[in-house]
């Protein structure tokens, strides 16, 4: 019997013995982003480039055409000098202590999600989210400009971002419809690398 007893203890991990609480969940298997589903990012820098080199193949075959293109003018909107590069960092928080999630919600300037902004849950994820476990701190994540300084804070940087939405390149007066293959204006360019 004693021998039994021996086997059954050995064979059991520190996280068996750990409590679980009331939702079953442990912080060893607890999985905040179960159900959820991983897209592609499309604000990654190498995913905005690869649309940008698609449309500027696209000009060079004809099969989008810029506006009042002429050939003495091979490019009246300059797209063949637009580059893309990292505007933003992608950034996973993982607060250690309330003294990090103080600095976090201290920080008016940040947008912070309790969910990773690459993710895709059902409806149902948000409207049963409970708070898993006695002490649980959740993990944030956040776009921050590249001239920011990320705070100091427990942190991962997930990725490299260009957000064309807050390039000063794309600012330009007046509405303009952006037409399927057609690149009339600057406008039209961010329409397309968004599409």
């Amino acid at each position: 019997m004693a021998i039994m007893v021996l086997l059954l203890l050995s064979s059991c991990t520190q996280d068996d013995l750990l409590p679980d609480n009331e939702n079953g969940q442990s912080p060893t298997n607890f999985d905040p982003y179960a159900g959820g589903v991983q897209l592609q990012n499309p604000y990654d820098v190498n995913n905005m480039k690869d649309a940008l080199q698609i449309i500027k193949d696209k000009i060079e075959a004809g099969t989008y055409i810029l506006f009042d293109y002429t050939p003495d003018q091979r490019n009246p909107y300059g797209f063949d000098d637009f580059e893309i590069s990292t505007s933003h960092k992608y950034v996973k928080f993982t607060p250690q202590s309330e003294t990090e999630f103080a600095i976090l919600k201290r920080d008016s300037t940040l947008f912070l999600a309790d969910y990773p902004l690459d993710y895709i849950f059902a409806e149902s994820y948000f409207e049963s989210r409970t708070v898993p476990f006695e002490d649980y701190m959740p993990e944030y994540f956040a776009t921050i400009a590249v001239d920011k300084t990320i705070p100091n804070v427990t942190h991962e940087v997930l990725g490299d971002l260009y957000l064309p939405e807050q390039d000063l390149y794309f600012e330009e007066e007046g509405q303009f419809l952006t037409r399927e293959t057609v690149i009339g204006n600057k406008e039209d360019l961010l329409h397309h690398l968004l599409c």
